[in-house]
């Protein structure tokens, strides 16, 4: 009597295959990831294929080069600007900082990548002129807000300009140092950390006259 034969597999599963719309974020990803690694220089079309596991063809057929690829990352992080510009004006300043901080440094954390390819090309600013747009965008929005409070009478008349550039330093590095936190870490970090600048950036910290600080709202 022969031994029966092992039934036949099929071999490893196949997974599913990506939609459209999903290979494409898939490529956005895998190349935010590189340009951020080894500069946009430095990462070819046929880097971002291989990581992705395609052909340098199907590249192609999605984008035309690689500049469209990093055209097409700034204009999804152009999209996430509106977490700065959603915040509420309609409620006392003190509340308004906060909340303005905290969605400025939320929208960093959770774009770390593109913070640190902004960081590499700001080196080579040619080769960098969508992110130095778009940098530059934030920080014109920031200063919109800043003259939207001014002319409620909220805050007091200041180079809005410098006070964006404050914000924005703010963000990025409580962001960077606060990278590895969990949520409900990075959460509870965040919860100390906004009322504690806004009260720096409104009041200053020096004891007696807080009018003596720039931005503090007038005295009546």
């Amino acid at each position: 009597m022969t031994e029966a034969a092992p039934p036949a597999t099929s071999g490893p599963r196949r997974g599913r295959r990506l939609t459209g719309a999903q290979r494409r974020q898939q490529l956005l990803d895998l190349a935010l990831e590189l340009f951020a690694e080894h500069g946009f220089d430095g990462t070819t079309v046929r880097d971002i294929a291989t990581a992705a596991k395609v052909t340098d063809g199907l590249i192609y057929r999605y984008f035309e080069s690689k500049e469209a690829l990093l055209a097409e990352v700034v204009g999804q992080a152009r999209e996430r600007i509106q977490l700065v510009r959603a915040v509420n004006l309609d409620q006392p300043v003190e509340h308004i900082m906060r909340d303005l901080l905290t969605a400025f440094a939320q929208g960093v954390r959770d774009n770390l990548t593109l913070v640190e390819l902004l960081r590499l090309e700001f080196r080579r600013p040619a080769a960098a002129r969508p992110l130095a747009n778009l940098h530059e965008e934030v920080l014109v929005t920031l200063a919109g807000l800043f003259d939207s409070l001014i002319e409620r009478g909220a805050i007091a008349p200041h180079d809005t300009a410098c006070a964006a550039r404050l914000v924005a330093a703010l963000a990025y590095g409580f962001a960077a140092i606060h990278r590895n936190l969990d949520d409900d870490q990075w959460a509870v970090a965040l919860e100390q950390f906004c009322p504690f600048c806004v009260g720096v950036i409104l009041y200053g910290t020096a004891s007696g006259d807080a009018s003596a600080c720039p931005i503090a709202a007038p005295q009546t």
